[in-house]
């Protein structure tokens, strides 16, 4: 059976192409407070585009351009005496660190999973993942192992540098020239032309007897 309309499969959004709020920066700002009302911005690292978000606080409801987000307080790993906060999504209720605003009416701010977003590093080889990380250490000017980032991407970006630093010094060594390899060449080129001058004063070769 043929579709007489065919499915169009549209692209789908990447993370860093929609703004979005993190609840640790508004935790750290002081706009999770009970009666707090202020703004935050976002900026892209994709294409650098800004956003500015309102944000007012009340109770456990954060409303966030006019669209109520609820949060909760919950126990940290490992401790009970200290409590870290999480949005719950207004989709699905899953609690996630960050909400994302997709183009939607009802209810543009949601999670990664119900805004159907994908993060630009799933399509990037391992190779160049690493690459770009290792270029946002590098802006950062600092080598140290980075906050909330794997140790396995640290590890992978601390080896592609190191192969770097060789390949620097490889072409560095072929570019320079040492003495050893001049003196060899010019030996070999002194063979070259002794060995055509050898021809010459010898002579032509002597006729076979057998004539």
């Amino acid at each position: 059976m043929t579709r007489l309309y065919p499915q169009v499969r549209s692209r789908r959004l990447r993370t860093d192409e929609v703004p979005s709020v993190g609840v640790f920066a508004l935790h750290r700002e002081g706009l999770l407070t009970d009666g707090a009302d202020g703004h935050t911005s976002y900026t892209s690292r994709h294409d650098g585009s800004t956003a500015r978000m309102h944000i007012t606080s009340a109770g456990s409801w954060l409303t966030i351009d006019g669209h109520g987000c609820p949060f909760e307080y919950r126990p940290a790993f490992g401790t009970t005496t200290r409590f870290r906060p999480q949005f719950l999504c207004p989709v699905c209720n899953r609690r996630v660190g960050r909400l994302y605003k997709v183009p939607e009416v009802f209810q543009p701010w949601r999670c990664r999973r119900c805004g159907r977003l994908k993060f630009r590093a799933q399509h990037l080889t391992p190779f160049a993942r690493a690459e770009r990380n290792y270029g946002r250490l590098a802006v950062q000017g600092t080598e140290r192992k980075p906050r909330e980032r794997r140790k396995q991407y640290y590890w992978r970006m601390v080896r592609l540098r190191e192969a770097e630093k060789k390949l620097d010094e490889v072409v560095k060594y072929l570019g320079d020239k040492p003495p050893q390899l001049e003196r060899s060449l010019r030996r070999k080129k002194r063979k070259q032309e002794k060995a055509p001058a050898a021809g010459v004063e010898g002579g032509a070769p002597k006729a076979t007897e057998s004539q």
